[in-house]
């Protein structure tokens, strides 16, 4: 968890609350909260060509903020203009 934190600023756990994506509440299909997974390079953000833009996680609720991740469908969103 740990090496997840310093490569993407997130703390996350297998909390139910942490699977929430905290823009649209779907499903963020972090690996790191399966309980399976430690290996913070087998999640989806991870495989990006780019970081996930600081102006998307600013809209995240300042207690959420670097606690739950967003999930890939509202990074897409956004990289298409479809969010503000």
């Amino acid at each position: 968890m740990a090496e997840f934190y310093a490569l993407t600023g997130t703390r996350v756990s297998s909390d139910a609350d942490d699977a929430c994506c905290p823009l649209c509440q779907q499903n963020n299909q972090c690996a790191m909260t399966r309980p399976d997974c430690s290996n913070p390079h087998d999640c989806w953000c991870m495989q990006l060509d780019e970081k996930i833009p600081e102006e998307l996680l600013e809209q995240l609720p300042p207690e959420l903020r670097g606690q739950r991740c967003v999930c890939q469908r509202c990074v897409e969103r956004y990289w298409r203009g479809e969010m503000p």
